[in-house]
């Protein structure tokens, strides 16, 4: 089976997980429970207290992952070997559109799902994760990491990790978005920070960049000038969308960037979290 046969398989179970037909709660668990109940009741354990949450979890093209299950951004892979439907397209692009000529990016890489993938189809990674919370599992999980986040200087920022909430990959250079529940729990504290133009300086640049940053993606473009200038990789970035006004303006912000770079959204890709951007299109 190929790896899109194998995206399909795991795009079914995804269906079940998230109870996309809607059924009755009480349906739900118990189809959930038949068809996985060692995992099932495992996970639920996990949910009061019990048992060792951190797990070797297979991903559907068959790479073991070390991840807690308690964390709201593991338990799909947990379950179906694949994040959610809205990362499916992107998951999709990466496996028709990589291979080892191509040097992939992976900034704000949390546990290493798209580092992973990216590796097996024979890129060389690079993976940026500043958060202390999540590394002990990415420096298991990917090959070549950089501790650090990237922003528009060198230097310290101040970040907020939420991964007591059990949302890590909402942890943020920016508190202002998030919700008040989380502004309760978060740990902020400062992380390292560069930008993709020092970077490139030493090392490969992209050809293919994943930006997954939580609202902070205007500062990772502007410290990328240069690499986007004269280098063009084909950028997969997520659209941060709120009613926050502030939030907007620096959306906004990212997306005038990209413009001034010659760069639009790729009309043709199917709709997804990860919107796909192109010099020239």
């Amino acid at each position: 089976m190929n790896l899109l046969s194998r995206l399909a398989a795991s795009e079914q179970l995804i269906e079940l997980y998230t109870n996309t037909k809607k059924e009755p709660t009480a349906v739900n668990r118990l189809k959930k429970l038949l068809r996985q109940p060692i995992k099932y009741l495992y996970q639920n354990a996990i949910k009061v207290g019990l048992g060792n949450a951190d797990r070797p979890v297979r991903t559907f093209w068959g790479q073991n992952l070390l991840l807690p299950i308690s964390d709201e951004n593991a338990v799909l892979i947990y379950y179906c070997g694949s994040l959610g439907f809205g990362e499916s397209a992107f998951t999709r692009f990466l496996i028709e559109n990589t291979s080892k000529n191509d040097v992939f990016y992976d900034i704000g890489a949390n546990y290493g799902y798209y580092s992973s993938l990216a590796s097996t189809l024979g890129a060389e990674v690079h993976s940026f994760e500043p958060n202390p919370s999540v590394l002990p599992y990415t420096r298991k999980n990917v090959s070549y990491l950089n501790e650090i986040a990237l922003a528009d200087k060198s230097g310290v920022l101040a970040f907020s990790d939420i991964s007591a909430s059990k949302k890590s990959g909402m942890s943020t250079l920016f508190p202002d978005i998030l919700t008040e529940e989380h502004r309760r729990t978060q740990k902020i504290i400062t992380v390292p920070v560069t930008t993709l133009d020092e970077y490139i300086q030493y090392h490969h640049p992209p050809t293919i960049i994943k930006m997954d940053v939580e609202n902070a993606e205007c500062l990772v473009l502007e410290g990328g000038k240069k690499l986007f200038s004269l280098y063009a990789p084909v950028l997969a970035m997520e659209i941060y969308t709120s009613t926050n006004q502030v939030a907007q303006e620096r959306t906004q912000k990212a997306l005038s960037l990209l413009k001034g770079f010659g760069y639009s959204k790729d009309e043709t890709e199917p709709k997804s979290d990860m919107y796909i951007f192109r010099k020239g299109k």
